[in-house]
C-alpha cells in the first residue's frame, strides 16, 4: 500500500472518529434535554399534587380544585409527550383525570372552621393568599379553564376576608381580656368594615354583624365601668373627708369653751 493511500485512510478514519464522537455527544445532549424536560414537568405535577392535598380540608371550592387538577393533568401529559412509556406519569394521569370529573370534596360543602388561636389564623391566611397567587399565575395557561380560575379567585378572596374578619375578632377578644379596651374596639371596627364589604342582605353576614355589635357594646360597657368605679371612689373619699372635717384640726389643741 502506497504512502498516499495510507494517509487517505488515516484521514478517513479521523473523520469517522470525529463524526462518531460528535454524534454520540449529540445523542447525549438530546437525552439530557429530554431528562431535563421530564424533570421540569414532573416537578410541576408533584407541586400541584401537594397543593391539592394540602387544601383538601378547606372549603376552597370545586373551581379551585378544577384549576389545580387541570394543571396537574397538563404537566403529566407533557411528561408523556417526551416519554410515552413513563409508567408513573400514565398511572397518575389516569388518577387525576378521574378526580377532574368530580372535583368537589366534602370540605367544599362545609363552613370554614377557623382556629381559635389568632396566630394560627394568620398562618392560614398566608396559605390562602399564596394559593390565590398561584391560581392567578396559572389561570391563563393552556389547558386551564379561565372561567374556573376567575370563580376560584373570587371564592378564595371571600375565604381570605372571612379569615381576616375572624382574626380581627379573635385579637379583639384577646385585647379585651387584657383590658386594652381601645385596641379591642379598633380591631372590632376593622372587622365590621370587612363585613360591610359583603352582601349585608345575607343572613350569615347579618348574624355576624349582630354578634359584632353585641361584642362592641360589651367592650364599651367594660371600658366605662372602671371610670364609674373611680368616680364612686372619689365621691366616697370626699364624703369621708367632709365627715372628718379639716384633717389639721385633729392635731390642734382643744379649745376651751
Amino acid at each position: 500500500m502506497s504512502t498516499t493511500a495510507i494517509i487517505i485512510l488515516i484521514i478517513i478514519l479521523l473523520v469517522l472518529a470525529v463524526g462518531a464522537s460528535g454524534y454520540l455527544q449529540y445523542k447525549e445532549q438530546v437525552k439530557a434535554q429530554k431528562r431535563q424536560k421530564i424533570a421540569k414537568f414532573q416537578y410541576r405535577a408533584r407541586y400541584g399534587q401537594e397543593l391539592y392535598d394540602r387544601f383538601s380540608d378547606l372549603p376552597v371550592s370545586g373551581h379551585t380544585r378544577t384549576v389545580i387538577l387541570q394543571y396537574i393533568v397538563e404537566n403529566l401529559r407533557k411528561v408523556l409527550l417526551v416519554d410515552p412509556n413513563n409508567l408513573s406519569a400514565n398511572r397518575n394521569l389516569e388518577e387525576y383525570s378521574q378526580k377532574l370529573t368530580n372535583p368537589e370534596l366534602p370540605a367544599d360543602k362545609q363552613a370554614l372552621q377557623t382556629p381559635s388561636d389568632p396566630q394560627e389564623m394568620v398562618v392560614l391566611m398566608g396559605r390562602v393568599k399564596n394559593l390565590m397567587r398561584f391560581i392567578h399565575k396559572i389561570g391563563r395557561l393552556p389547558g386551564i379553564d379561565i372561567n374556573s380560575a376567575r370563580q376560584s379567585l373570587a371564592k378564595l378572596k371571600e375565604l381570605y376576608q372571612n379569615l381576616q374578619t375572624h382574626t380581627y375578632i379573635a385579637v379583639a377578644k384577646k385585647r379585651l381580656s387584657e383590658k386594652s379596651y381601645a385596641q379591642a374596639l379598633h380591631y372590632l371596627d376593622s372587622a365590621k368594615r370587612l363585613l360591610l364589604l359583603k352582601n349585608i342582605a345575607d343572613p350569615k353576614t347579618q348574624a355576624m354583624l349582630e354578634k359584632l355589635d353585641a361584642l362592641t357594646q360589651e367592650v364599651q360597657a367594660q371600658q366605662q365601668a372602671p371610670e364609674e368605679d373611680d368616680e364612686v371612689e372619689t365621691n366616697e373619699q370626699e364624703q369621708e373627708s367632709s365627715d372628718l372635717g379639716d384633717s389639721d384640726d385633729l392635731f390642734q389643741p382643744k379649745k376651751k369653751w
